[in-house]
């Protein structure tokens, strides 16, 4: 049997926390009295993550003319939000990945993050969206509660696997059966437990099934289009067609197209490579 998702969450949240400083990176942001001089000052004290994001702000991947040498630098250049979401993203992949362990289950599964993070940013600015650093991080944490349900019950989730069939488009039901919730519920709320942005929280929660008129609708869309589209690109499965296993009211509720995914995979593929170099490579190294 199962365990409750009180109890799954509980025990995940003993084991991985977010480091104090991206806490107060979130509360800082989030405070219209702080500026970018106090985020800059607090992240500085923190000098292995300072190290690491100025590896990433000053890589191809993002491409800037110039080179970024303090991280006040790169806030100005960024912006504290896309600056706080690239913060999170480079703290959470050390930290989770301490939850289950090098494994081949853990590789596909950031292998699958990765292409979600890279496509959703993609999406967010072939939409011309003012922050797509927010994407790239819902992308990247969205199936976080998979791993949870991994570490706790890894046979559970083989089971759930294995009734998944070719023609199914989510495994919320199947999961839902096995273990009274999902993965989506166990994501959201450790994101919520880590107190992360509600935007981030509903990405996370609603990734397989968008829900039309609530307030992180389109985000959620987007990373459910990102969610359909990572997975036969991250499995180089040939025969998949991730355009048919998208809900269709993601689609409207973006304010995207099909048309939109022309030249995607190659520009994805390009880009989650560089990014897996950087969070990967750096993760194991911490």
């Amino acid at each position: 049997m199962a365990k409750p998702l009180t109890t799954l969450v509980d025990t995940a949240e003993h084991l991985v926390s977010l480091p104090e400083v991206v806490m107060r990176v979130n509360e800082l942001v989030d405070d219209r009295r702080s500026s970018a001089y106090d985020i800059g000052r607090l992240l500085e004290q923190d000098v292995a993550l300072t190290a690491r994001l100025l590896k990433i702000v000053n890589s191809p991947y993002y491409g800037f003319p110039s080179a970024i040498d303090t991280v006040s630098r790169a806030i100005a250049i960024m912006g504290t939000q896309d600056l706080r979401d690239l913060v999170l993203a480079t703290a959470a992949v050390p930290t989770l990945t301490e939850l289950c362990g090098e494994t081949d289950e853990l590789c596909n599964f950031w292998q699958h993050s990765l292409y979600c993070a890279v496509v959703a940013r993609l999406l967010a600015e072939r939409r011309r969206d003012p922050h797509p650093e927010r994407l790239f991080v819902a992308g990247l944490l969205h199936d976080i509660g998979w791993l949870l349900m991994y570490h706790a019950e890894p046979e559970l989730v083989r089971a759930c696997r294995q009734r998944f069939q070719p023609g199914d488009t989510s495994p919320l039901p199947i999961e839902h059966d096995v273990f009274g919730y999902t993965h989506a519920d166990a994501g959201a709320e450790l994101a919520r437990r880590w107190r992360l942005p509600d935007s981030l929280i509903a990405c996370i929660q609603d990734h397989h099934e968008p829900v039309p008129n609530s307030r992180y609708a389109s985000d959620a869309s987007i990373v459910h289009i990102a969610n359909c589209v990572a997975t036969p690109l991250s499995t180089a499965d040939t025969a998949a067609e991730p355009v048919r296993s998208i809900n269709p009211t993601a689609w409207s509720i973006s304010g995207l197209s099909s048309q939109t995914m022309q030249g995607l995979a190659t520009e994805a593929a390009e880009r989650a490579t560089q990014m897996r170099q950087l969070l990967l490579t750096e993760s194991a190294a911490a």
